[in-house]
């Protein structure tokens, strides 16, 4: 994570964070932190939801924790939109319960504060986030591999078709990871606003506007999104991360760090992977359109097509849960990866949380992977496999 100056820290969540370091002195990583003159508070990342604050040792920069506190509203928005702080205690008790399975890719744990709704967790230091990764043409297949390991064996582990997962202990492992706020969010900003015209949140460019007619003329993209929604909203079978996209993995050492497990809950397998896909095939689009240095960046677009294969495949290797017959299942599995991927890439065109990595890029590359999502959400019944799904994404046009 790394610092930034975009965002200044208020001075009433300054002295949250702080008194909420006080009343956790008693545990050893902030030993540091006993004096407040001794610290610095640094801003760092630009998330939408919540503010996330370095907590630097003044005398040993390499001492220090991250907090991320949420307000009662979405950030990015401010406080007429307002959401449950509670998504502050479903990333604690994600962190706590799969760091000691996975403590290689799931931040350390430190503490939660209620009062303040804060975690407090491991610094990742400077670590990149796979994004700018990506963006800088620096992906590792290594990483994307364990990245695609990672994901199965979290919904191998916990899916319905476990033989060992009994209909009593499923049913309490929904209750527990139940998250009614942030699935309300995602229900909204994936599947619902991005689709209708004059949503006040919606955020996208002039040029993506001239092509509007694609979508909100398109009774197939409503009728598509509106179906992905009723897949999300009704599908339990695993744990899901819910928010797995470039920006929420860093990367050390060409190991993934996922971080951002507010929205984790019980759902479709898919939904995780189309969302994952969804920012490979972005960044397919912002490197086709990067005018400069083009032959470079065309090499790229050809390694992220290999990245969404071999991303499919660890993923398959791993998860090898299956409700019926294990071939249907994942046909049916794939089309539905390739309509939430479409969702997903339209609402990055078009919705608030736009994806910044199209600056730089030819003024029409957001139209092409609009078109691009279209495709995915409308003809996803024709993708039962990897190839095919990125067949008609990206060279059918």
């Amino acid at each position: 994570m790394t610092d930034t100056a975009t965002e200044d820290i208020s001075p009433e969540v300054r002295r949250s964070l702080l008194d909420s370091i006080k009343k956790n002195l008693h545990l050893e990583v902030l030993n540091f932190a006993a004096r407040e003159e001794d610290v610095n508070l640094l801003s760092v990342g630009d998330g939408n939801l919540n503010y996330v604050v370095r907590i630097q040792s003044k005398n040993d920069p390499t001492m220090s924790v991250i907090c991320k506190t949420a307000p009662p509203f979405i950030k990015c928005l401010g406080p007429t939109y307002p959401l449950d702080t509670l998504r502050s205690s479903k990333e604690w008790q994600a962190l706590v319960s799969f760091y000691p399975s996975y403590p290689d890719i799931v931040p350390s744990p430190i503490f939660y504060d209620e009062e303040s709704h804060t975690v407090c967790m491991e610094d990742l230091g400077n670590s990149p986030l796979l994004k700018d990764e990506m963006i800088a043409e620096r992906l590792e297949m290594t990483t994307v591999k364990e990245l695609a390991k990672f994901m199965a064996l979290l919904q191998h582990r916990s899916h319905s078709a476990s033989p060992t997962m009994e209909p009593v202990m499923f049913n309490r492992m929904t209750e527990n990871f139940s998250n009614p706020a942030m699935c309300g969010l995602t229900s909204d900003y994936i599947f619902t606003k991005p689709f209708i015209q004059d949503d006040p949140t919606n955020r996208c460019s002039e040029e993506v506007q001239k092509h509007f007619n694609l979508i909100y003329n398109n009774p197939g993209v409503i009728e598509g999104a509106k179906e992905m929604k009723r897949i999300f909203q009704e599908t339990k079978e695993c744990v899901v991360h819910g928010d797995l996209h470039t920006a929420s993995v860093m990367v050390r050492d060409n190991r993934p760090k996922v971080i951002d497990y507010e929205f984790m809950f019980i759902g479709p397998c898919a939904f995780d992977l189309g969302l994952l896909l969804a920012h490979y095939m972005l960044s397919y689009y912002q490197h086709e359109a990067t005018e400069q240095d083009n032959d470079r960046h065309r090499k790229f677009c050809y390694f992220l097509i290999d990245v969404c294969k071999e991303t499919v495949m660890t993923y398959f290797e791993h998860m090898t849960r299956s409700i019926g017959d294990p071939v249907t299942y994942r046909e049916k599995l794939m089309k539905e990866v390739a309509g939430f991927a479409g969702c997903e890439m339209i609402r990055r065109i078009i919705g608030i949380a736009g994806d910044k990595g199209f600056t730089g890029c030819n003024k029409l590359a957001e139209v092409d992977a609009l078109q691009c999502g279209i495709r995915l959400l409308t003809l996803r019944d024709r993708m039962p496999n990897i190839d095919r799904l990125l067949f008609i994404g990206l060279t059918l046009c």
